[in-house]
């Protein structure tokens, strides 16, 4: 009875403890990864404040080496915008429904396009394959007469007089035309836009005009390079304009 007598006594204790939670209180603390200071047990042991979980490190910005901005030439004057070329008619006919206008496949150096004018009256369709004409290249795509026109022929025209303007016979088609010695810098075709706005095109034709049959901008030569001055023979002093 005595064991029995023991065991019960130690059997009370054991209950009075678990009661006045001292057994718990001895106990190790379990291992849940946070303790009651809120700070975090890494896989290395090592504490790590709660505040700082979840935060990625912030990658640092590698600051991209600046690259030399290209020098080129600045606008000077608005005719550097205007895509003027020399180009050869490599087919042409009259348009079935106009007695105006006249429909012409043009070669211009790098590529082909085609430019509806309205010169079936002043040209023999028959003679004008074949010939080298000036223009411009970057205005507005239209429709005429229900054709596709990606461009327009420069032409002289004095009363009833109206002639394409003649680009000199050595220059390629390609080649750029301009004003000689109204800017500084050389003719640069990256500075025309694709598409010329109207408005600039308008403040430009009035300026052209006509000197001693040499066409010109401002009163300085229109040139095709190196090859020389492009002209309208036959005339003097009428102004250029665009059919």
């Amino acid at each position: 009875m005595s064991s029995l007598s023991t065991a019960i006594s130690q059997l009370d204790a054991l209950i009075l403890r678990l009661q006045d939670g001292s057994i718990l209180q001895n106990a190790p603390p379990k291992q849940t990864g946070t303790d009651r200071n809120q700070r975090t047990i890494d896989t290395d042991g090592e504490n790590i404040p709660r505040e700082k979980q979840g935060k990625k490190k912030k990658k640092e910005k590698k600051d991209k080496p600046q690259q030399p901005k290209k020098k080129g030439n600045e606008v000077q004057d608005v005719i550097q915008k205007a895509y003027l070329v020399v180009a050869r008619v490599e087919n042409v006919k009259a348009h079935p429904n106009s007695d105006k206008l006249i429909i012409c496949q043009l070669d211009c150096g790098d590529h082909s396009r085609q430019i509806v004018a309205g010169l079936q009256q002043y040209v023999d369709v028959g003679t004008f394959e074949g010939s080298k004409v000036v223009c411009i290249i970057n205005l507005k795509t239209a429709k005429l007469g229900g054709e596709t026109s990606e461009g327009m022929i420069l032409a002289s025209s004095s009363d009833s007089k109206v002639y394409p303007i003649i680009p000199p016979s050595s220059a390629t088609p390609g080649t750029l035309v301009y004003p000689e010695k109204l800017v500084d810098a050389p003719a640069d075709a990256s500075l025309c836009p694709k598409t010329l706005k109207g408005d600039m095109w308008r403040s430009i034709v009035p300026e052209l005009s006509v000197s001693s049959e040499v066409c010109c901008y401002k009163g300085h030569q229109l040139v095709a390079g190196e090859h020389g001055p492009v002209t309208a023979p036959g005339f003097t002093m009428p102004h250029v304009t665009i059919n």
